[in-house]
């Protein structure tokens, strides 16, 4: 009986293991493109294992790393060509892929449950982070709201992701500051359910106290504008214009 079941548990391994490794995702292995990748996670991915989902989250990553890099040595070689049309697109290309990265990483945290990659894009991804910022500022000149609220939004979501739950944020500067202007890129983009969400993460800062008042006056438009359109009901208007006054 013993051997019986010492067996069954040997097969069981191998369909496991063969699970987890399936052809799609081995094809996955030798691709250099970030939108080949893509499409084949898109067309594959519910027939994926979640290490399958997790090893090609992690490549995107890679290939997405790669972009920046590339991106950002054009920027500079326009910069200095003084081919300023040329540095705007490359600089564009660089931050999307700044944001891709991280966004993959992400990703593939929810399904690493070994933790495979975590401590590796973890890491080598905190650069990237803070570059949110500037790609947030270069967006946000150019009243490009949309993609001001992604970058800087991503900035501020990403302190509290799993991914990064071992990284020490005590010394980081601004963070209210950058939060409300992620709150008002988002108002100007007219997604009031982030404009809110980043101002309160701007209010929950250790920066509030200098720009508070401001923050404040955001997220009261906020909340009038989801009231106009009843996207909030008067009880919970209530509430927060309330909880804002007495802050």
């Amino acid at each position: 009986m013993k051997k019986l079941i010492v067996m069954a548990a040997a097969v069981l391994f191998n369909v496991a293991a063969q699970a987890q490794t399936s052809p799609e995702a081995k094809a996955i292995k030798k691709m250099k493109s970030y939108a080949e990748v893509e499409q084949a996670i898109k067309a594959n991915e519910a027939n994926f294992s979640n290490e399958d989902k997790a090893f090609a989250y992690n490549k995107l990553v890679d290939l997405a790393l790669s972009e920046n890099s590339k991106a950002e040595k054009a920027a500079i070689e326009a910069q200095l060509a003084k081919n300023e049309e040329e540095r705007v697109k490359m600089t564009q290309e660089k931050n999307t892929a700044a944001f891709n990265a991280i966004s993959a990483a992400i990703k593939c945290n929810t399904y690493d449950e070994k933790g495979k990659y975590k401590s590796k894009n973890a890491d080598r991804l905190m650069t990237l982070r803070q570059n949110m910022v500037q790609a947030g500022l270069d967006s946000y000149n150019t009243k490009d709201y949309a993609n001001a609220s992604k970058f800087f939004g991503t900035f501020v979501e990403t302190r509290t992701q799993p991914l990064f739950d071992k990284t020490d944020f005590s010394r980081e500067q601004n963070f209210g500051q950058i939060a409300y202007y992620a709150a008002l890129a988002a108002y100007f983009d007219k997604n009031m359910e982030k404009c809110k969400a980043y101002a309160d993460a701007a209010l929950n800062s250790q920066d509030r106290d200098s720009i508070a008042s401001d923050v404040i006056i955001v997220k009261l438009g906020a909340l009038e504008e989801q009231a106009k359109t009843a996207a909030i009901d008067t009880t919970a208007f209530i509430s927060e214009v309330k909880a804002l006054y007495e802050m």
